[in-house]
């Protein structure tokens, strides 16, 4: 029994030991991101249908911005549903909604 009190002190300092290295580990970051939807606001400047791709020019931006469409693009024109090869003119004024320059939205109008 004379030594319970110098056991019970050792187990007592490893299981400190121990719960204080499970503390001080890191957790390992999260392995995706969640990439957020952005808009861009302009002018088509430049189109190619055949490619799916089109070009905005901004006021914040001297250098046009590239956008690609695919088959899940929604277009709008003058606040009605549309087809790409109708609202992607240039000239027209956009509002495009895109997560890493691909297209979820395109609302377009006409020039008055």
């Amino acid at each position: 029994m004379k030594y319970f009190p110098a056991i019970l002190a050792c187990c007592s300092l490893t299981a400190g030991a121990a719960i204080a290295g499970v503390m001080t580990q890191s957790v390992a970051p999260l392995s995706h991101s969640i990439v957020e939807p952005e808009n861009v606001e302009g002018v088509i400047s430049s189109v190619d249908l055949d490619n799916g791709t089109f070009s905005v020019r901004t006021t914040a931006s001297p250098t046009p911005i590239k956008i690609t469409v695919n088959e899940k693009t929604l277009y709008m024109l003058n606040g009605a549903s549309s087809t790409k090869e109708e609202a992607l003119k240039v000239g027209n004024k956009v509002k495009v909604t895109h997560e890493a320059n691909v297209a979820s939205s395109v609302s377009a109008s006409t020039p008055k």
